[in-house]
């Protein structure tokens, strides 16, 4: 986890994108409030020193795709050093704008 004490040390602003695949029965019963709160104190320490330094963040609930046997659900989290001039976009997996 010390790839980037850059952030962690500092106090640069960053942006935070997180997308959740989860099983549709559970995508309900997790609020993204909730979600957003124990990724950020996970990352707190280790990707940054403090989730002050978070200006924007992007949280998406999607359903995961289910494969035979397997009872899959992922997170995925991207970052960057904050740039006003730069939207949030997510893209899928066919290049199309999410939002």
């Amino acid at each position: 986890m010390e790839k980037f004490p850059h952030l962690r040390d500092t106090d640069k602003k960053i942006d935070l994108a997180i997308v959740v695949y989860r099983q549709v029965r559970y995508l309900k019963l997790q609020d993204v409030d909730n979600i957003a709160k124990v990724v950020l104190d996970a990352l707190k320490g280790r990707l940054f020193g403090d989730d002050s330094q978070i200006v924007r963040l992007l949280l998406v609930k999607k359903e995961a795709e289910l494969l035979a046997g397997y009872d899959t659900n992922s997170l995925v989290i991207s970052f960057r050093i904050h740039d006003p001039e730069r939207d949030m976009i997510l893209i899928n997996e066919k290049n199309n704008v999410m939002w």
